[in-house]
């Protein structure tokens, strides 16, 4: 099988990691703590339910391994996990951290896709992501 990571998911992200046949990567908005994981699956696997039950419990296993990440790394109120699809069929799933104490969460309470503000990571930010990402048990 040969898999292509989705021009629109490559635009504006920067790879975190690799966890077995999923690609891990982080949404360049400072905004929101937005992560994707995307399993290197067959263009026709469009929705979980379609995975081998090997490769979904894994993506479960890494999306409790993310979402506890981003709530203890960037100090979120909520996690928001979805995995929509509708733009870009190509499998993904979506982790986003939202903090409506902050300022920095402009679109609280709507829903993150959509919303215009956008705000690069500075490389220190980028830097400090994959150092504290890097100690995660994938």
């Amino acid at each position: 099988m040969s898999f292509t990571l989705h021009p629109r998911h490559a635009a504006g992200t920067i790879k975190l990691g690799q966890s077995k046949n999923c690609q891990i990567l982080l949404k360049n908005n400072s905004y929101y703590p937005w992560f994707l994981i995307i399993p290197e699956v067959e263009d026709n696997i469009i929705d979980l339910h379609q995975l081998d039950t090997v490769t979904y419990q894994h993506i479960c296993k890494l999306q409790y391994q993310l979402s506890a990440f981003i709530k203890s790394e960037f100090n979120c109120y909520k996690i928001n996990t979805a995995c929509i699809g509708n733009v870009v069929e190509q499998l993904h799933i979506h982790i986003v951290g939202r903090n409506p104490q902050l300022i920095s969460d402009p679109a609280w309470p709507a829903p993150v896709w959509g919303h215009d503000a956008k705000q690069a990571y500075t490389e220190e930010q980028i830097t400090a992501i994959q150092l504290a990402f890097g100690q995660l048990p994938l």
